[in-house]
């Protein structure tokens, strides 16, 4: 009778062990593997709002519609208006900087996607990629530099959950209309500026200098310069 009582004992103590261990498993391995999956597709779907983002300023900027008005679902991290970058663009003949603000997600686990000036980047703090590439052209061939310029955003600075974000044109002027083969140099500073460098040299053909700090600066000889400036309002719905 004590043997078998000894023994009824050992098996729930064997079981209640399996149980347990098999909620600390499911703990610290499961639910933290699950949870990564479930932060991952909520940054996928901020990826392509962001990239609608994008497509969607062009349509103003090309003056194809005056306004436009994106949507995006922020389950976790906000929406907001970073710190500018500058650009500046030089040739024989003229010089010329300007400050641009990028429209900025910042997920909780630390990512973050970012517009700016054309371009959608993606930081996850282990590298930079480029996912939308800007309309620039940067060959011998010639120089088309689009500057787009968000404007303070009316509204809250910072916004999460289910929100729109709506772009207007204001203002557009031609800064630079050269038919003189030159020099031209496009110098950037900016936290993500990797990203550019690879744009530049790859797809644009520019001869580019190796990042110092969070400054780039990248020169190609063109025939003909075009640098277009566009006021585009931000708010957030």
């Amino acid at each position: 009778m004590t043997d078998r009582a000894q023994a009824e004992t050992l098996g729930f103590s064997t079981v209640f062990g399996l149980v347990m261990l098999m909620i600390v498993v499911v703990s610290l391995v499961v639910y933290p593997a699950i949870e990564d999956v479930q932060d991952s597709q909520r940054v996928s779907n901020v990826e392509r709002s962001m990239t609608v983002f994008a497509g969607n300023v062009d349509d103003v900027v090309g003056n194809d519609a005056p306004r436009r008005s994106t949507g995006f679902r922020l389950d976790s991290g906000q929406l907001s208006l970073g710190d500018p970058v500058t650009v500046t663009v030089t040739g024989d003949s003229f010089g010329e900087t300007y400050e641009v603000r990028p429209l900025i997600y910042r997920s909780d686990d630390g990512t973050e996607l970012v517009y700016v000036n054309g371009a959608v980047v993606r930081d996850d703090g282990h590298g930079v990629v480029m996912l939308t590439e800007p309309r620039l052209r940067f060959s011998d061939q010639g120089v088309v530099l689009p500057i787009v310029r968000l404007g303070e955003a009316t509204g809250p600075s910072a916004v999460g959950g289910s929100t729109r974000v709506a772009t207007v044109r204001e203002a557009t002027h031609v800064a630079v209309a050269d038919r003189t083969s030159q020099t031209v140099s496009i110098t950037m500073t900016s936290p993500r500026v990797e990203a550019w460098r690879q744009t530049l040299e790859s797809d644009a053909g520019a001869t580019c200098g190796s990042v110092s700090g969070e400054t780039l600066t990248c020169t190609v000889n063109a025939q003909r310069v075009s640098v277009v400036v566009v006021d585009v309002g931000v708010s957030f719905e």
